[in-house]
């Protein structure tokens, strides 16, 4: 078996879990570990995998056992539905000042046409608070 680093394995599982569901893969984003492995470069092992989610530290994958079998999916960044990782808002819960990260050439499309949605179906929540306003003209620097 080619021996691969973590960065390879987790980025090959996140795609997999993330946008190549495989088949069996159930609404909540669970995937057998076993079904899962043989779809990342390299099949790592069972335990490679475990060891990689214990160690990742961005806390990118969830491992659950069930009935004696070991089941792991993505907590993020998904481009299809997945039941019990997505949050739901409603219009009420939404927070009076929100942040949008972008890069500056983004910045005069943004304030023109406002935010509008891409292939993520989740928006990640931070504990960063800023209030930004729009400025009067954009300066490129």
């Amino acid at each position: 078996m080619p021996q691969l680093d973590n960065a390879a394995w987790s980025k090959g599982l996140s795609h997999v879990l993330r946008h190549r569901p495989p088949p069996g893969m159930r609404d909540d984003g669970f995937v057998l570990v076993d079904e899962v492995r043989v779809h990342v470069h390299g099949h790592p092992s069972e335990a490679q995998i475990a060891c990689l989610v214990a160690r990742n530290s961005k806390k990118r994958f969830e491992l659950k056992e069930i009935q004696g079998q070991k089941w792991i999916r993505a907590v993020n960044g998904h481009s299809f539905p997945v039941q019990g990782v997505l949050h739901s808002m409603h219009f009420a819960e939404i927070p009076a000042v929100a942040a949008h990260g972008t890069q500056r050439c983004h910045l005069e499309s943004i304030f023109e046409l406002g935010l509008l949605p891409g292939g993520r179906k989740v928006i990640a929540q931070g504990l960063c608070v800023l209030k930004i306003s729009p400025p009067k003209t954009l300066s490129k620097r």
